[in-house]
């Protein structure tokens, strides 16, 4: 009798300790399931981030430095009311600021995509503004 007692007590001691094992193994996968989704998140939210800010560059480009023309191809966009040389663009869920400097005769546009206060991307282009000349001269 003494014999199956000790057996017993000896598979209950490797159920607890493998039961143990499963579950500290199981919540190792569970951080490390919770971390990989917070990382694709914030891939996907740099490349939207940098998606926007590449479009207001070509629209920079494309209206050779003229930042109402550009806001103009805009829908969602609105003038800071302290500094007329920033402009706010809303695309949920996302904000991104627009600010055109002078400075050398150069344009100097900062663009800066936010999202809820927090910085994700921030790109800054140079242009050399084409001045129109006259034909023939």
């Amino acid at each position: 009798m003494k014999n199956k007692s000790s057996k017993s007590g000896l598979f209950l001691m490797e159920m607890i300790l493998s039961v143990l094992f499963f579950s500290l193994s199981s919540a190792v996968c569970v951080q490390l399931f919770v971390k990989s989704h917070l990382i694709s998140q914030q891939s996907v939210d740099l490349n939207c981030a940098v998606e926007h800010c590449q479009n207001v560059a070509e629209a920079f480009y494309g209206c050779n430095g003229n930042l109402d023309d550009m806001m103009l191809l805009f829908e969602s966009s609105h003038q800071d009311a302290s500094d007329k040389s920033s402009y706010f663009l809303d695309e949920p869920p996302y904000t991104i600021s627009v600010t055109v400097q002078e400075k050398d005769n150069m344009l100097i546009c900062s663009i800066v995509a936010y999202k809820s206060s927090d910085i994700i991307y921030n790109l800054e282009v140079n242009l050399f503004p084409k001045k129109e000349v006259p034909y023939g001269n």
